[in-house]
């Protein structure tokens, strides 16, 4: 390849077209019982690394420990199968009550980064998985998106060296990943918060993800909830102006109607962007990748009109109210739309 100690992400992930492993059977083995020459199996890995190496051929190299003469014999432990649904694919065993994790690692520490699966995610995935991560300061993003992004953070009393982006590929990954990314360039410290937005190609604008306040780990690793064929920028403050889009901003509050007769209803619509998730509490899970959202709906005179937990209006008597809604995210934000209302 002639690309040894290249990191295996971003354009080097493109010149890898296969890969080989090499392990070496016990020649004594009762696999080998009935004459068989080969063993087939299947190996499992949570962790692999990428390293540097100057030879192209297996080493072999003889442990202290050797095997004994006829070890124990452990009962094969079948594979389990994915949920009915998506028949062809079947699960490692470990993968059926803990996600799946990836280490890639690099020389440079600023462009390692590991690749988690949410079991969740990993369900919707019904083809191989292909994910191609690229990491570091904004001036190593391609095109013009680096400019962009520059031109954005100064706004904000941000330089350009102390934000960070996290690029993941475009492929045929259906559900979402998490990806631990370090934060190093910002020079923050153990539990300090920093922030994660998304970059629109198309409007050349940041916009906040759901669960955008992450904090810095011990190793200088910040989690980004990911999918992808999305560019994240990572930065220590929160960011404002014309060319950032808050999860608060999109969701949008409207009534069918301020004026009603008297036993007649009116009906307040939200609407709530695809990382918001509606929840009767802010203590509620939401789905991976989504952020919880709250409604809350007050009539300033019960007696005039009062509104259902599902946001519908219904005229009890004649007169005026002033109808609240709120909406409350689990982050603290809200958002709320005063309407007066008539009933006649």
């Amino acid at each position: 390849m002639g690309r040894s100690g290249a990191a295996l992400g971003g354009a080097a992930l493109k010149d890898i077209s296969s890969f080989g492993l090499y392990v070496n059977a016990i020649g004594d083995s009762p696999a080998f019982a009935n004459g068989e020459t080969m063993v087939n199996g299947t190996l499992y890995y949570d962790d692999i690394r990428a390293v540097s190496s100057d030879t192209d051929k297996p080493v072999f190299k003889e442990t202290e420990e050797k095997p004994s003469e006829k070890p124990e014999e452990k009962p094969t432990e079948k594979p389990t199968e994915k949920p009915a649904g998506k028949p062809g694919i079947v699960y490692p065993p470990y993968m059926a009550t803990s996600q799946p994790d990836v280490k890639m690692v690099n020389e440079d520490v600023s462009k390692s980064y590991t690749i988690t699966i949410p079991q969740s995610e990993l369900e919707k995935m019904d083809s191989d998985i292909d994910i191609s991560v690229n990491t570091g300061e904004i001036h190593e993003m391609p095109g013009n998106k680096k400019d962009k992004v520059t031109d954005i953070l100064p706004a904000n009393g941000i330089k350009a060296e102390d934000a960070y982006f996290v690029s993941i590929a475009e492929n045929n990954t259906k559900g979402g990943i998490k990806v631990s990314a370090p934060v190093a360039a910002q020079k923050l410290k153990k539990g300090s918060n920093v922030y994660v937005y998304s970059y629109n190609s198309k409007t050349g604008k940041l916009e906040e993800t759901a669960n955008s306040k992450r904090q810095v780990l011990s190793d200088g690793m910040a989690g980004i909830e990911g999918y992808s064929g999305k560019d994240y920028i990572v930065t220590g403050k929160e960011l404002s102006g014309k060319n950032v889009v808050t999860l608060i901003s999109k969701a949008k509050i409207s009534f069918s109607g301020t004026s009603v007769k008297k036993g007649s209803k009116i009906k307040i619509n939200i609407v709530l962007p695809s990382c918001l998730e509606a929840k009767t509490s802010l203590d509620k899970n939401a789905s991976y990748g989504k952020q919880a959202a709250v409604m809350q709906y007050k009539s300033s005179d019960a007696k005039v009109a009062k509104v259902s937990k599902d946001g519908t209006v219904k005229a009890l008597n004649k007169g005026k109210t002033k109808i609240t809604v709120k909406i409350k995210l689990a982050d603290g934000k809200v958002k709320t739309v005063k309407k007066n209302i008539t009933v006649k």
